[in-house]
């Protein structure tokens, strides 16, 4: 069985984009820190299917020579993996869109279910996050672009296996923990630790709110049999999120570098260091965070069927319905 593990995705984002902010002062080390995580390959249009109409950043010079935004916003798809636990397929585990929404000041999160059955270009029908195991990221884009009508050419792959020290070293997360959802959250805890093969088991006695280690978060990140499977687990992954992303509007330099160095071994883009410092000049204090679900609510049905001659759980998805839903969510 694939070992799967429930993400808080967006966290590496943010940080990223909130620690990026001392580039300026720190110098020569902030520089070649931020150049560990760039240098991914770029793709032309013709190869991960860009929609001509969407639009994509820019940004001008100014004359002491940063990087200045011209437009509205800016758009990145984010893989997420994870090589201690990796898919035995190699298929990314967590997939999301983000806009950056420099105007109205909000940071739009778009979760795409692993499971979602989608036409695979040159694959024919399969789980959205099989496009990574076929042809990792491009494959991925172009997945992503022709199947909703997407022009998104940035990416980020990350590892989130030190999810858990990134969460420590932010001082944990608060989340009420239901009465139901005790039971599932120390199984997965076991399992991280089994895994991990550290023998730390910080189990929790009682449901309510609790402050959560790392350890704890993932695991309440990765319950699945409490509530509707991957769809409730999605919820508890942007409950997490949504504390992580207090905290790291607010970190103190101190604690930035200390995580700076562990994104940077951790994510792969394909953002350029102007676009990075476009990303990181922004005063994020006062922007929110809004979530989207693809497929969204009431517009699919779970089925079993054969994928390449074994039986599988998919979503079966209006995709019209939804990608008129999924543009209405980036552009209102």
């Amino acid at each position: 069985m694939a070992k799967r593990l429930g993400k808080t995705f967006l966290f590496f984002l943010l940080i990223m984009l909130s620690l990026i902010a001392i580039f300026g002062v720190l110098g020569y080390y902030a520089y070649v820190v931020v150049s560990r995580i760039t240098g991914g390959e770029n793709f032309s249009a013709e190869e991960i299917f860009v929609a001509p109409s969407f639009t994509r950043v820019e940004y001008s010079k100014k004359t002491d020579g940063l990087a200045k935004k011209t437009i509205s916003s800016i758009y990145i798809a984010l893989f997420g993996v994870d090589k201690r636990y990796v898919d035995e397929n190699g298929r990314s585990d967590s997939n999301l869109l983000v806009k950056v929404d420099f105007v109205g000041r909000k940071i739009k999160v778009i979760s795409i279910l692993r499971d979602l059955l989608v036409e695979i270009p040159g694959y024919g029908q399969n789980k959205f996050n099989a496009a990574f195991s076929f042809g990792e990221v491009k494959l991925a884009l172009g997945t992503l672009n022709k199947t909703f009508n997407l022009g998104v050419t940035k990416y980020a792959v990350v590892n989130f296996s030190i999810a858990e020290q990134l969460i420590d070293a932010v001082g944990g997360v608060t989340i009420e923990v239901k009465p139901e959802e005790l039971e599932q959250l120390n199984l997965c805890i076991k399992e991280l630790a089994r895994l991990s093969k550290d023998g730390y088991v910080p189990l929790l006695t009682t449901p309510g709110t609790h402050l959560l280690n790392g350890r704890q978060a993932v695991a309440y990140s990765r319950i699945r049999k409490v509530g509707n499977g991957d769809i409730t687990r999605v919820q508890r992954q942007q409950k997490v999120l949504a504390e992580v992303f207090k905290k790291a509007k607010s970190m103190p330099i101190s604690t930035r570098l200390k995580l700076i160095d562990m994104v940077s071994r951790n994510l792969k883009t394909n953002l350029s260091i102007e676009e990075l410092k476009v990303l990181a000049f922004e005063d994020y204090s006062t922007y929110t965070m809004e979530t989207f679900r693809i497929p969204a609510s009431g517009t699919f049905r779970e089925a079993i069927i054969e994928i390449a001659g074994t039986p599988s759980f998919v979503f079966i998805a209006d995709l019209e319905k939804n990608k008129e839903m999924l543009h209405e969510f980036l552009e209102n």
